[in-house]
């Protein structure tokens, strides 16, 4: 006979559904991107940020004098 014996600690009724191939590819690609980004920001390939970037910088920048008597 090749009848299986019944094993105590695994019950094939009580297993959760196998996570669908297309739930790990997308965590996967998730992962790599958020990588990706971090690398970006760490070693500085992503260039300079902030709001003067895409200023033509005529006369956006405000100048702030203070004068000590």
């Amino acid at each position: 006979m090749t009848d299986r014996r019944p094993d105590s600690s695994f019950d094939e009724e009580s297993r959760a559904p196998a996570t669908p191939r297309w739930v790990k590819v997308f965590g996967v690609i998730a992962i790599l991107v958020a990588l990706l980004i971090g690398l970006i920001l760490f070693t500085g390939l992503g260039g300079q940020h902030g709001p003067q970037r895409h200023a033509d910088g005529a006369g956006l920048a405000v100048r702030v004098v203070t004068s000590v008597a």
